[in-house]
């Protein structure tokens, strides 16, 4: 049986993007959003899992010489809570952070890892249609607005902003504050023109509403917010965007249409009328993607649906002509998931046969690709 800390080194190697450990099932590896066990590895039992455990809170903390009692401390909040959580970083190639959750089910202890990688991408890895990357660019040189990338859980909104912030931070000499739970990338200063002041949830800052609201003293151009997750985080990055910065954020969105009314509806019905306003004037761009099985069976690639904000998407947005978002997306104001996936197929990145399986609608997606 091996460490973990060697399962998450063939994690690495097979660019698998996490790592489960559950009673009554070896470990598994979770590649292309495909979980599969790893060849070797015996079915886990309450036991293995605690000397798991005891490791990663080992290698988390390696200023405490009593391991005993940090490894207590760490179950102990289990206990109260059900789940407790831990960062670390692997020295590997790539170096790779790790996002750890230790959690309860069925009285038994379970880890979820997920797997980090510190690459940052290319325009060109993330954006296969390169047609778009010069507005793209364009649109992050921007002084001020509100920039949101959506998509569910494991779509590569994360690594998309890493791009992002990367690319600002090379291009211009300004100051970015990210709030981030936990901070997944991390950007050496060394490296760049501009500045990141990276902020970590519970270790640097307890609320996010509150620490946009003091960044906004501490000389910031642009906020990167890991999520709009509550009313008071999805006002406080209105008015950060408002009042002259770059803000860049994520929602569990699937389409620009569902992005709009999901941000508008955080807020009591009695404010929306002065949010949309609010929200049309700020909001320059919307990013939804989904990752889909790559036709050379070497990875996934990104497709993405992609709004540039026009002052007639915006008039749209103020008047609540929600209905019309969707077929507003064309030409100048960008493409729509189902045409950007039916491109990727005529320039072979996917199949025809996975391309109906994820489209929003098939049946237009036949039609676009005959």
């Amino acid at each position: 049986m091996r460490k973990i800390i060697e399962l998450l080194e063939i994690g690495v190697k097979k660019r698998a993007s996490d790592l489960l450990c559950i009673k009554d099932k070896p470990p598994q590896l979770k590649i292309d959003g495909v979980f599969q066990k790893i060849e070797g590895e015996p079915i886990l039992n309450n036991d293995d899992i605690i000397k798991y455990v005891r490791e990663l809170v080992s290698l988390s903390r390696p200023f405490y010489q009593e391991t005993d009692e940090s490894y207590k401390s760490f179950i102990e909040k289990i206990k109260n809570r059900g789940y407790n959580e831990l960062s670390l970083t692997l020295s590997t190639e790539p170096i790779t952070r790790l996002r750890i959750s230790v959690y309860l089910q069925r009285g038994s202890l379970a880890i979820a890892i997920r797997l980090l990688p510190q690459k940052i991408f290319s325009f060109e890895e993330i954006f296969v249609l390169p047609e778009y990357i010069p507005k793209i660019k364009e649109l992050l040189s921007r002084q001020n607005g509100l920039i949101l990338v959506t998509g569910p859980t494991g779509s590569g909104k994360t690594t998309t902003l890493a791009t992002f912030t990367d690319y600002i931070l090379q291009t211009r000499a300004i100051h970015m504050i990210t709030l981030e739970d936990p901070i997944e990338f991390e950007f050496d200063n060394r490296k760049y023109s501009g500045t990141i002041s990276q902020c970590e949830f519970e270790k640097d800052f307890f609320n996010f509403a509150d620490r946009i609201r003091a960044g906004m003293r501490e000389v910031p151009n642009n906020f990167l917010v890991a999520e709009i997750r509550d009313l008071e985080t999805a006002e406080t990055a209105l008015r950060a965007a408002e009042t002259g910065h770059l803000v860049l954020s994520t929602l569990h969105t699937r389409n620009a249409a569902q992005t709009v009314g999901r941000y508008v509806d955080i807020f009591p019905e009695n404010v929306r009328p002065q949010i949309r306003t609010m929200f049309s004037v700020s909001v320059i761009g919307i990013f939804c993607q989904r990752l889909v099985p790559r036709a050379d069976g070497k990875g996934r690639v990104a497709v993405f649906e992609i709004v540039f904000v026009t002052p007639g998407y915006a008039n749209m947005i103020r008047e609540w002509k929600i209905h019309q978002l969707d077929s507003a997306v064309h030409g100048e104001v960008g493409i729509r998931y189902d045409e950007y996936l039916a491109e990727l197929v005529k320039r072979g990145y996917v199949t025809r046969e996975t391309a109906l399986l994820y489209a929003n609608d098939p049946k237009e997606l036949r039609n676009l690709l005959s």
